[in-house]
């Protein structure tokens, strides 16, 4: 600051008797004062209002129904959105929009696939509440930008049986509405049930283009088919087995309430596991838990008030006990199982990577000793007579 100014607006002027005087500057104009909801209206439009409640909607999957609720529509009243000429759309017409979003996306995606030339899909089907769902996925390289790419092409309901005929007409719909023809497929991912690899059939896929990774799925069902078939060959043995299976059920089926859950967690300290429909050592392990709470099982009974006549007794435990010890080794077969698949698969899959035999092994060596996070720790996973491929220098190893 100069000896003439103190600061804005403000200026110091010397007299001959050396006494100051504070003298006033005008101060400068202020500039027009502009409308807030004028500054909001420029910032965001209708469309793009609506474009955000879809998108927030969407992605929190919460029910179409809270667009009309008065709290809802309370926060924007406070927000005064009415003043930057927005509204919050009626509960029909943001369906509507929302369906147009949807039409709008897919094309979209549709616009994107006609660009490219190669894909890749995955399949899957899921049930959930006694319903079965299909969904399909599409994956590529932009030969824009060389990005990888992922979209979601369709969750569609499957309804009734999942015989390969249904399959193969709803995964050919599918493929139809997004014009990916067979020769723009390159793969399609999917488990190895016989009904997929029998739907592939269909499309005219040769047997030596499926590559079938084995699945214990099979070995499950068939064990499970043949220990119903042997419980059944007595008829003492079978009534026995459906009156546990039955008590058990009223347990398991507790354990699937939340209420109830949170007793059983009280009592236990644990959840119970549940047994799954297509895995057969789940039903194992299932029994192995509940035999293990074979001392508290009459607290766990009074407490979650089941009825006496539904109650585990001690000649039930001595049956799950009999049967676990039947089944045991079937289930430790399985276990050592599907860790040596999975084994195989890694080989069969990376095995040219572990062994250095393929240019694309030499290629991804060098950009993982590149990386700065692994450099040349995975090293170690690889047997040491295929370190010398890698052409190394003695002294950097």
């Amino acid at each position: 600051m100069s000896d003439g100014e103190l600061d804005e607006g403000y200026s110091v002027s010397q007299s001959s008797s050396t006494s100051s005087s504070l003298t006033t500057l005008p101060t400068p104009s202020l500039p027009r004062s502009i409308d807030v909801a004028e500054q909001l209206k420029t910032k965001i439009s209708q469309e793009n209002f609506e474009t955000e409640m879809i998108n927030f909607f969407l992605h929190s999957m919460i029910p179409l129904r809270c667009v009309e609720d008065p709290y809802f529509l309370k926060m924007f009243d406070a927000l005064n959105i009415s003043d930057c000429g927005l509204r919050v759309l009626s509960r029909r017409s943001f369906c509507r929009k929302i369906d147009n979003f949807y039409e709008k996306n897919k094309n979209e995606i549709k616009e994107e696939l006609n660009d490219d030339q190669f894909v890749c899909t995955t399949v899957d089907i899921w049930s959930g509440k006694k319903r079965s769902f299909l969904g399909v996925t599409c994956h590529w390289i932009s030969i824009n930008n060389l990005n990888r790419i992922s979209k979601a092409l369709a969750c569609r309901r499957f309804k009734g049986s999942h015989t390969y005929d249904k399959i193969s007409d709803l995964i050919n719909e599918i493929n139809s509405e997004f014009n990916l023809s067979p020769t723009k497929i390159v793969a399609t991912i999917t488990d190895n049930g016989s009904n997929f690899v029998k739907a592939f059939k269909m499309f005219g896929v040769k047997l030596q283009n499926i590559n079938i990774v084995e699945d214990l799925h099979i070995w499950s069902i068939t064990i499970t088919l043949n220990i119903n078939k042997v419980i059944k060959t007595s008829v003492e043995l079978s009534l026995i087995h459906d009156q546990v299976i039955k008590k058990c059920n009223i347990l398991w089926k507790l354990a699937g309430r939340p209420k109830s859950a949170e007793v059983i967690q009280n009592v236990l300290g644990h959840i119970l596991s549940r047994p799954g429909e297509t895995r057969w050592n789940s039903l194992y392990d299932s029994l192995r838990q509940i035999l293990r709470i074979k001392n508290t099982i009459l607290n766990l009974n009074r407490t979650l008030e089941i009825n006496n006549k539904n109650c585990l007794r001690e000649q039930n435990f001595n049956y799950i006990e009999e049967h676990l010890k039947c089944t045991t080794p079937i289930s430790e077969a399985l276990d050592i199982m599907q860790v040596n698949a999975l084994l195989e698969s890694i080989e069969k899959r990376f095995g040219n990577y572990l062994n250095f035999t393929s240019p694309e092994s030499l290629n991804a060596a060098i950009a993982a000793l590149s990386y700065p996070h692994f450099k040349k720790r995975w090293l170690t996973c690889v047997e040491t007579e295929f370190h010398d491929r890698l052409n190394f220098p003695k002294h950097s190893r």
